[in-house]
């Protein structure tokens, strides 16, 4: 996961590893390093990744082409797409016109309540998935922008089958290619093969769901779990804005990073690591 936020002149990507442990998502602060050349494009930002299954970031052209260049499946902002809107300026209201769309509060509301839901910890992609239909089904116009397969979507294929290994459905070959890395050892190798007669073979070949549940591919959890957002990254930025006031502008880029890594991984030192760091160093 990552994003971008500048300061001045300086420009600072932030990366976040995503993954499980023992069955629970983890998000841990890798690094809020500076472009150092001053370019923003796809080949600047590429430097910053290795050996990664997929990245989670905003929908833009660039995050877009650096996907497709390191080959993996980009899974875009999920916050973002509900606020894509051509011509915003154009639908921002005049006086007259906001006093009559007063009444029209409540939709409003329910817009702004799936905003803030998909801001929400434990959020994956099915649920995602789950509430951006409820609200093409409810303002049809929303379809060009939050359908399973709109323009600004980088990975169709790869978040429609994650959402179907969430909810158990049945993945096209397509979809199974997209998501061939994340499989695991279903662990019934051991398991004896019993001669199947004529017509067990035939039921097994056919279209049968029930007949072929022994062949349906497990997959890791982390799969199921991947957040929809990259939110983590603007939450992040906030309080980088409360680090680098005006007073610090003259920080080191490296000290500013050290301490914004010591603040977001908090919870991975205390005290007693501070000390025996101090005992190493005087040694």
């Amino acid at each position: 996961m990552f994003d971008g936020w500048s300061s001045g002149s300086m420009h600072y990507v932030a990366v976040y590893g995503v993954f499980e442990t023992d069955g629970n998502l983890r998000l841990q602060l890798l690094a809020v390093s500076p472009l150092d050349d001053g370019s923003q494009n796809a080949d600047a930002h590429i430097k910053l990744f290795d050996g990664q299954a997929f990245i989670v970031g905003d929908n833009c052209s660039t995050n877009q082409s650096i996907a497709t260049k390191i080959g993996v499946p980009l899974v875009g902002c999920a916050s973002h797409r509900a606020t894509t809107v051509d011509a915003v300026e154009k639908l921002i209201p005049t006086g007259v016109s906001h006093r009559k769309l007063v009444v029209l509060l409540e939709h409003v509301k329910k817009s702004q309540s799936v905003t803030k839901k998909l801001q929400c910890d434990g959020i994956d992609l099915a649920d995602g998935r789950l509430l951006f239909d409820s609200v093409v089904a409810e303002h049809p116009c929303m379809r060009g922008h939050l359908m399973a397969s709109a323009k600004i979507v980088h990975s169709p294929v790869f978040e429609s089958a994650v959402v179907k290994v969430i909810n158990g459905g049945v993945l096209s070959s397509a979809e199974s290619t997209a998501v061939k890395r994340f499989e695991v050892p279903s662990g019934s190798g051991k398991r004896k093969t019993r001669a199947e007669d004529y017509a067990t073979q035939i039921l097994r070949a056919g279209p049968s769901k029930r007949a072929k549940q022994d062949g349906v591919a497990t997959y890791s959890s982390l799969l199921k779990q991947l957040p929809p957002t990259s939110n983590a990254c603007e939450r992040l930025f906030s309080q980088c804005k409360l680090v680098l006031t005006p007073q610090r502008t003259s920080m080191l880029p490296a000290n500013f990073e050290l301490v914004m890594f010591l603040r977001a991984n908090r919870s991975m030192w205390d005290v007693t690591t501070l000390a025996s760091v101090g005992c190493e160093s005087e040694l």
